[in-house]
Formats: structure tokens, sequence, C-alpha cells
């Protein structure tokens, strides 16, 4: 491995505090919008809190909760006086600092200038998939921060210290055993020296902490969240490689649920790619990062089971480990295209390039969106009659996406008429890069605003209308009486004093082998909420049960028991 350039300067106390100024405008920018599996996590928290176990239902055991630490630190936080969702806005927004700090400490060693990690950090805080992660309750924040100091770790030589990340990250989420080949790696690399002793009896600690928790609560160190996500997406045969590109993909924000936006960060692909071209010439924290990425990432690439792809987080980690080696390749492949772009001709190309991404990403991208969604700007600009109608507003979809595409190739016979006429060689001014770089964030705040417009207006749809119907449930119900959904974060955030059936085995592993029809009269719940809308088609013709009475709460079927049917439509929730 290539050493990075020896003593490189320290990062300055005002990076510290750039970084955090970034967090904090970003976090109120965005506000904090929990999803329905964070809203698990903190049910798990209360219940470990409250009454003293960490199950999503008191009274049964069951490991549906992949992140015992952050579920363990909210619940402390709630101990202390904090409501758990506040205590996930604190939480995850310190962590988002974590992250920035370290990738400052981490393009400190790669580049020699923690200028560097400003510009990752600025990436980091801009990506619409880990900018909308970060607000989301979830525990990827935490995940990424612990990763990047595994990383900074075995690259420093302090392998105890790593061993001890590499535990906390497991009880952070299980997938994170997957980067242990990276402490091998450059433990190998270094001679195997021996790990302080301090910090591995730590790490043994943990591992058994883990292991004994796990064994005498649930009865299994593996999450039977895990077993039911495996059983209800089986491995195909082209699974691996749909995997491999949707982690490509994901580089540029094309992920599936919130994310509809092409965002500019593909533009470090080339970067990235470079990078991998000439690993072995890299510098040891630039092929740590990468190497971490490929672990991580491979994990999900072999398991072969496409619907990966409808849980974000598993990519967060993948795109905070790439950001620093994309970077580092980027320099070399921008002086190329420097040496290529010399005339006049070629600088209008770069423009028409620059144009066509800015359409695709501004234009067209949010036309198809509003096909799905009808929010983002389209919803102000195409009149009624367009937007009302499904077949007008296909065609109109179609004919601007048709004139960008003719615009575009006349564009190119233009720039081909120019490559007739040589003219002078161009010259770049010295503050191009830096320009450039501007450029490329305010443009990547263009995806990230539309997509969190769409991840406002989904949360308004669904985990709002959730816990409204969870609100209506505990108000209503009798206490002791069970209550059924297919999603249940947010519903049995809304009614936490009440057990839920899980109709998708995350939590009730008999409704892996049971339908609907064969459990209610077993549990006879008082209110059983179906899946969104905005997930599966609403279905025109509900299906009946006996003993229950099926009606629609705004984009939601809910299935309610015969003897709260009169109180349901005296005083219905206010759903969406």
């Amino acid at each position: 491995m290539t050493q990075p350039q020896p003593s490189p300067a320290a990062v300055p106390p005002w990076a510290w505090l750039a970084t955090a100024a970034a967090v904090a405008a970003q976090r109120t920018a965005l506000g904090f919008w929990p999803c329905d599996d964070a809203f698990i996590t903190f049910r798990c928290a209360y219940n470990l809190a409250q009454h003293g176990q960490l199950a999503f239902n008191v009274g049964e055991p069951i490991f549906g909760c992949t992140t015992l630490a952050y579920a363990f630190a909210l619940a402390a936080l709630r101990l202390a006086g904090l409501s758990i969702p506040v205590a996930a806005a604190a939480w995850t927004a310190v962590a988002d600092e974590a992250v920035c700090l370290l990738l400052l400490r981490l393009a400190r060693d790669s580049f020699g200038d923690f200028r560097w990690g400003l510009l990752a950090a600025a990436l980091w805080l801009t990506h619409p998939l880990l900018a909308l992660n970060g607000v989301a309750g979830m525990e990827t924040s935490t995940f990424v921060a612990l990763l990047l100091a595994y990383v900074l770790a075995c690259r420093t030589g302090r392998f105890g210290l790593g061993l001890a990340l590499l535990a906390g990250l497991v009880a952070t989420r299980p997938d994170g055993l997957a980067v242990a080949p990276v402490w091998l790696y450059a433990w190998l690399r270094t001679g195997r020296p021996r790990p302080a002793l301090g910090p591995t009896l730590v790490a043994a600690g943990l591992a058994a902490s883990y292991l004994i928790f796990t064994l005498t609560t649930y009865g299994s160190p593996l999450p039977q969240s895990a077993l039911a996500k495996a059983q209800a997406c089986p491995a195909t045969a082209g699974g691996p490689f749909v995997l491999a590109l949707s982690f490509v993909a994901s580089i540029s924000g094309l992920l599936s649920t919130w994310h509809w936006f092409l965002a500019p960060h593909f533009l470090l692909i080339p970067g990235l790619l470079y990078v991998v071209a000439r690993f072995r010439r890299q510098d040891a924290t630039t092929q740590l990062l990468a190497l971490a990425a490929v672990c991580h990432a491979g994990l999900f690439v072999l398991s072969a089971r496409p619907c990966v792809m409808y849980f974000q987080w598993y990519y967060a980690p993948f795109l905070s480990l790439i950001i620093l080696p994309a970077l580092r390749g980027t320099p070399a492949v921008a002086r190329r295209l420097r040496e290529a772009l010399s005339g006049r001709a070629d600088l209008y190309l770069l423009g028409l390039l620059s144009g066509g991404a800015l359409g695709y990403i501004g234009v067209v991208r949010p036309l198809y969106a509003f096909r799905e969604t009808h929010g983002g700007w389209p919803a102000h600009v195409i009149p009624a009659l367009i937007a009302g109608n499904e077949e007008r507003l296909a065609r109109f979809v179609f004919s601007v996406y048709l004139s960008f595409v003719v615009a575009f190739v006349v564009g190119c016979g233009i720039y081909w008429a120019l490559q007739l006429r040589p003219g002078r060689p161009l010259k770049w001014p010295r503050a191009t890069p830096a320009l450039a770089a501007a450029v490329f964030l305010a443009v990547a705040l263009l995806p990230l605003l539309f997509d969190w417009e769409q991840m406002t207006l989904r949360y308004q749809r669904r985990e709002a209308a959730y816990l409204q119907l969870g609100a209506w449930a505990a108000a209503n119900a009798p206490r002791g009486d069970w209550l059924g959904a297919k999603e249940i974060g947010a519903f049995g955030w809304g009614a936490r004093e009440y057990r839920i059936y899980d109709e998708l085995g995350l939590f009730t592993p008999a409704a892996l082998r049971t339908d609907r029809p064969e459990w209610l009269p077993q549990f006879h719940p008082a209110l059983v909420v179906g899946s969104s809308s905005l997930d599966v088609p609403l279905i025109k013709t509900p299906p009946q049960y006996d003993g229950y009475e099926t009606v629609r709460a705004g984009h939601t079927i809910v299935a309610v028991r015969d003897d709260l049917a009169a109180r349901w439509h005296a005083a219905p929730p206010e759903v969406k």
C-alpha cells in the first residue's frame, strides 16, 4: 500500500465549526421525518425504558429490532427525561456531525489536505439518499460514523480499537460483520502486530454481551426480522447482477420509494472507476475505504435478493465509504478531461452535456415522478385539465421528453458543425476547480429538495396516517385487545401499550405461515390496518371478514371489529 503524504496539516477548529453549521443548516431545512422502520425501534426502546423488555410486544421476546445499540441509547435518553423522537433527532444529528469530522480526518490522511474532507462532507450532506435517511430517525448515521472510525483505526494501526469498533458495528447492525476483512487486510499488510490488550478486551466484552443478551433473551443471535425478510423475498438467479447495478445507480440517487430524481453525484463515478482500476497505486486510506465499501455491498449482492432495493439504508454505508475514494480519482479524470477539451467547440460540448443533465434532473425526471406521486413543482405548473386526465398527462410528459431528446440531438449537430471550424485554444482559469465544486453543490440541492418534498408528502399520507390510526385504537379499543397491521412501525407507536399482530412476520413468526382469515378468529383484534396504497394498489373491492366492517381511511383499508364500528363512524380518525 502506498503511504500518504508525511505530516499532513492538522484539521483546524474552524473546519469543525463549519461542518457543525452545515449539519445544523441541513437539519433545520429538512426537519425530522421518522420512517416506519424507525418507529419500530422507537417502540422497542420505549418498552425497554418503560417495561424493562427490549421487545416490540411486551411479554413476547422476539428478536426483531436489529439495531440493539441504538435502541439501548434511545432507552437511556428516555430514562434521562427526553421523549424518544426528540432523542432520536438529537442523536442522529450528532452522528451526522461525527461522520463529517471523520471525513475531515480521513481526507487529511488520504490527500494531505483536510479541505477535501469539507467537500466530502458537503457531498454527504447533500446526497438525497444519505440526507433523507439521516432525518428518517434510523440508526444509519450512527452505523456510518462507526464504520468510518473503524476504517480510521485500521489505517492508523490501532487494531485493538478496530476490533472494539467492529463489535460496536455488529451491535448497531448485524451486517457490520461484513467489513471484518478490512481489519484482516490491514493487519496482514502491516506485519501482523499484536493488538493493544485493553481495546481487545473491550471488543471481547461487547461480543460476549451481544451473544449472552440475544441468546438468553431471544434464544438466537440472528434477528427474526432478517429471517422473515429472507423468506418473503427469495433469492433469484439474476439477483446478484441486478443488485450490483443498483449499488452503482444509488450513487446517482436512483432508488425507489423516496428517490425519484437523478442526483449530480453520478459525476463521482468516473473518479471511482479510476481508483478501482489503479487500486494498488492508491494510498492506504483510499484502499481501506474502497475495500470496506466492496465488502459491505458484497454481502447484499451475494444474497441475490432483489427486495434489498426497497431498503435504502442498506446503501448508505457503501455511498459514505466511496465518497473519498471517488474524490481521490476525480482530479486525475479532470486533468484528462481538461487536456481533451482544449477548444471552444469542446467548451460548447461541456455546456451541452451540463445543460442536458440539468434538464433531465430538473424537468424530465420530475415530470415522470409527477405521474406517480402528483407532487413536486409540476403540481403547481401543469393545468388541471392535463393533470386530471391520465391519458392527457401521459401524452404531455412524453411530448416534453421527446422535445428534450430532439433539442439534445440538435445541440450535438451544432457541436459537429463547430468542429469543422477550428478556433483558438481555450485557456482555463485557475479558479475553475473551485467554481466547478461550487456549481456542483448548488446543483446537488435540486434533487435533494425534490426528494425531500416527495418524502414529506409520503410521510403525511403514510406515517402520519398510521399514527392517527394507532392513536384512535388506543383511545377506543379495550385495553388488552390485540391490533393487527402489515406496516407496524408508526401504527404501533401510536398504540404503544397494545400488542400488535405483525402480518409480515418480523415480530410474529407465526404470520409467515398463516393468512389473515386464519389468525383473525384466534386473536380477534380490535383493528387491522392494511398497507398504504403508496406501496401497493388500493383494492377497489376490499375483502370482508366475519365480525368486521371494512372501511377506507385515507390511503389505507382498515378492518374494524363490529363492536367498535359505531365509534368509528361517530368519530373517525383524521386521516389524509
